[in-house]
């Protein structure tokens, strides 16, 4: 028979329950089961109580999920490039609401590097340029765009 699942290793048994040891932390997982019935399998190999099979008593789509409500709020930002996709899969509309203020950020030219050491450079140079201004400026508060 081949195994995949070893016991003290994917899992333990523990006050006569098999109890799933998690792969990455290796702490035990109380609580979790496998599907399909491979948790009551290794229960039966391991001589243990067998549990009650857990499931799905429904399944739903995200789509189907978010027709359920009859108003959908959010906010994002990126909401409007995806304006087609939520009219397609949700039948939503998008609204955008313009903001309060005027946005004060702006759109800088992209900056390419033909290695990653002239890339490295070029942000050392910056970094140098945003701290003479923030000392020219007083010494107050490092903030690029806010003088």
């Amino acid at each position: 028979m081949n195994q995949r699942f070893f016991r003290d290793q994917q899992y333990v048994v523990l006050d006569a329950k098999v109890q799933i040891v998690d792969e990455y932390t290796g702490r035990v997982q109380p609580g979790r089961t496998w599907n399909d019935g491979l948790h009551q399998a290794i229960e039966a190999r391991e001589r243990v109580p067998l549990t009650a099979e857990t499931g799905h008593l429904a399944r739903v789509t995200m789509p189907d999920f978010v027709r359920r409500f009859p108003l959908v709020a959010g906010m994002t930002g990126t909401a409007r490039e995806a304006a087609s996709e939520f009219r397609r899969l949700y039948d939503l509309r998008v609204k955008s609401i313009p903001t309060h203020r005027p946005n004060r950020r702006r759109t800088l030219a992209t900056a390419l590097y033909p290695t990653s050491d002239d890339k490295l450079t070029a942000i050392v140079a910056e970094v140098r340029q945003v701290l003479r201004r923030a000392v020219h400026a007083g010494g107050h508060a490092l903030h690029r765009g806010f003088s």
